[in-house]
């Protein structure tokens, strides 16, 4: 898997995560479903900002990046391809609205697994929480009663929003512009991407 450094910034630290991005088809197929959810006030993703999370490295020394772009172009995994369906929630009382991840789930564990091992043997830190594969869609700023959350899902259960080939990650920066970064919150943010890994071919 190979990847190329991008541009840096004069900041000591950045807040980095590594990421599955989503193409516009995709991100058309699930946006377009959020405006109908009744669940009070929400705030859908921006279309740009949608992505599967691989690993979260939170805030990371600059003078680390390209310490850690090379771990990441150790890890060999080949490409595969990927589905979404249905809908879900977690996080502080429901706020975190996601779609599933569908066809692919075993592919992308794998691939996940083989970066978590990557890091830890080069004793770069990142968040160890269980691996949950999704794409976060929105956000609610109130408190989502659990029973608007499974007629949520029961509604949105089985809806296909489309597949695609997972055939790179990226290294991102998330740089927040405005307000908070809770769940909930009404923060704005960014996403810089600093390197792009290739998977391989069978």
């Amino acid at each position: 898997m190979e990847g190329n450094s991008l541009e840096n910034s004069s900041d000591a630290s950045a807040r980095l995560f590594l990421a599955i991005d989503v193409p516009m088809d995709v991100k058309e197929q699930i946006l377009s479903v959020v405006p109908y959810f009744n669940l009070g006030k929400i705030k859908p993703v921006e279309p740009q900002n949608l992505h599967i999370t691989v690993l979260f490295f939170g805030k990371t020394p600059r003078d680390r990046i390209d310490y850690i772009i090379g771990c990441l172009r150790a890890v060999k995994h080949t490409r595969f391809k990927l589905s979404l369906r249905s809908v879900g929630a977690f996080g502080p009382a429901y706020r975190v609205i996601f779609a599933s991840v569908d066809s692919g789930r075993k592919d992308l564990i794998d691939l996940y697994t083989k970066t978590k091992e990557a890091m830890d043997r080069s004793k770069i830190g990142f968040d160890h929480k269980e691996f949950s594969p999704h794409v976060t869609i929105a956000r609610a700023k109130e408190k989502i009663p659990s029973i608007a959350i499974d007629k949520l899902c029961e509604e949105y259960d089985g809806q296909g929003f489309g597949s695609f080939d997972v055939d790179h990650m990226v290294l991102k920066e998330s740089i927040l512009i405005d307000g908070d970064t809770t769940y909930g919150g009404d923060g704005t943010h960014r996403y810089k991407d600093i390197a792009t890994f290739r998977l391989g071919d069978e």
